[in-house]
């Protein structure tokens, strides 16, 4: 588990969320409307970080609630090498798998840091190039974008 980008970004920041296109249901959860959504990595004050699972609760055709669970901690040398650690507030749901889900996105996350078509569509927020970034318009209001700034539909559509 070696994750050098990721390491770096997460300390130089408070978090990082990692939102996936889609959403994932897991076995455990087959009954509910609570979905995965991505992952989110925060540095610990004593240099750990914590890797943990964005939901969503959607009932429907909107979502309804969204928020983290409790994760795993992990040490990172300085080459960003991951190593797992006991901390008192990690998940105690007992699902290896559950939680190699969310090393499995880390690992595409760090590989998509290094694509060199990563595009930026804000400070902090960035965006696969195939990525639509404003095909909801809520969402572009929410980023403050308009149609000519980087990541907008209609810089989308001049490159095409």
């Amino acid at each position: 588990m070696t994750f050098p980008r990721l390491t770096k970004l997460v300390r130089e920041n408070v978090g990082v969320a990692v939102e996936i296109d889609g959403l994932v249901r897991h076995p455990q959860a087959q009954r509910s409307s609570i979905y995965s959504k991505g992952i989110y990595l925060e540095p610990q004050p004593n240099g750990v970080i914590l890797l943990t699972e964005l939901l969503t609760d959607h009932p429907g055709a909107r979502p309804a609630g969204f928020g983290i669970t409790r994760g795993l901690y992990f040490q990172a040398d300085d080459a960003g090498v991951w190593t797992r650690v006991e901390h008192p507030e990690q998940c105690d749901c007992g699902s290896d798998l559950h939680h190699a889900h969310h090393l499995t996105v880390a690992e595409h996350f760090e590989d998509f840091l290094g694509d060199p078509d990563l595009k930026t569509v804000r400070d902090k927020v960035f965006a696969g190039p195939d990525v639509v970034t404003c095909s909801d318009p809520k969402a572009l209001a929410w980023m403050e974008l308009d149609e000519s700034e980087p990541g907008a539909l209609a810089d989308e559509e001049d490159s095409a």
